[in-house]
């Protein structure tokens, strides 16, 4: 599996990496720094899964959201969004671009192991999105 973690904080990055690790070993683990970034590793990379925060500089967790949404190659991409940031603005845009979870920073590695674990169930409807 191919995850991408998206996030300002290098120290957010390496606290996620390192729970993925921990839980799901065997994982292949990229890292971007904002969603402009993560657009561009996307357009010459794939992902089974991206893990992103919402305040970023550079391109926020609910632009790249939106523009993943758009874009016909990433409808059914899955997202967990891991984030301290929720407001009803937010929630509101979150409902109509569907993100498949939502993580509150910060979050424990068996946590971050079962919102992966949540998302990976094959049964899992992504055609609604």
């Amino acid at each position: 599996m191919q995850v991408l973690l998206i996030d300002d904080s290098p120290t957010s990055r390496l606290h996620t990496k390192h729970a993925l690790d921990q839980a799901l070993p065997g994982m292949v683990i990229a890292e971007v720094g904002s969603g402009l970034e993560a657009q561009a590793w996307l357009g010459l990379n794939n992902a089974d899964l991206l893990i992103c925060d919402l305040e970023m500089e550079d391109g926020d967790g609910i632009e790249l959201i939106q523009w993943l949404r758009s874009q016909a190659a990433f409808k059914g991409t899955r997202v967990l969004v891991h984030s301290s940031y929720v407001d009803v603005l937010v929630k509101a845009v979150m409902n109509r671009y569907q993100p498949l979870g939502f993580l509150s920073k910060p979050a424990t590695a068996s946590e971050i192991h079962a919102a992966v674990l949540a998302l990976w169930q094959p049964d899992r409807d992504l055609a609604r999105i």
